[in-house]
């Protein structure tokens, strides 16, 4: 999946070079960007890992392969008694779909996307285990914990891996699938992802917008 800069994107640096001991990449050794930068081919990725677990409550996209999602399309998961769960879609309404995606702190529903996890965006996003949770948003909730639900043995018992949630929320979200709650979700599960830092183009020594 490509998750490199969009075209018109800014660059902030080139060549950057770290000991480990700074505290900040405008404390490192780094060149301006050249041309060469400009197309985002060569945008860099880091992956960060940490033994703390996600807040209780806090929910994500997933994509197909179980791994969180970077383009807002996915299974929707809740965390809860320490591990994450699919979302049943049985009486499920739109309203929950809104105020999960407002809570990942995207702007808007696409309500195109399709709804059925076994041919969602032409592959399965089932997954294997059975969903845990059942949502009754009323759509006034700001989050999904606001939200009356079902948890547990209170889950239908027709709630199989396939009919599990799908969802495709818009607009902007730079935690890309993870509760605004949540903190420091990406650096918890160890997930990929891309960074944008936006600096004045000086040499080294730099700061921030």
């Amino acid at each position: 999946q490509n998750v490199c800069g969009s075209h018109g994107m800014p660059v902030s640096m080139q060549d950057l070079r770290c000991t480990g001991h700074e505290k900040t990449l405008a404390d490192c050794e780094w060149q301006d960007p050249d041309d060469s930068c400009m197309d985002h081919s060569k945008d860099s990725m880091v992956r960060c890992e940490s033994d703390e677990l996600p807040s209780e409550g806090s929910i994500r996209l997933v994509d197909v392969d179980g791994k969180p999602s970077l383009d807002g399309s996915g299974r929707l998961e809740f965390f809860q008694h320490g591990e994450w769960g699919s979302v049943c879609n049985r009486d499920y309404e739109q309203a929950s779909t809104n105020v999960a995606c407002r809570s990942m702190g995207f702007a808007a529903v696409d309500l195109n996307a399709g709804t059925d996890c076994k041919s969602f965006r032409g592959k399965n996003y089932c997954g294997t285990n059975p969903p845990q949770l059942q949502l009754g948003c009323t759509g006034n909730e700001s989050n999904v914990v606001e939200c009356p639900m079902r948890t547990g043995e209170d889950v239908d018992i027709s709630c199989g891996a396939d009919k599990s949630v799908v969802m495709t929320c818009k607009g902007p979200n730079p935690k890309r699938g993870s509760s605004e709650k949540e903190r420091a979700p990406w650096l918890a599960a160890g997930w990929p992802v891309p960074v944008t830092v936006h600096m004045r183009p000086r040499r080294r020594r730099a700061s921030f917008l």
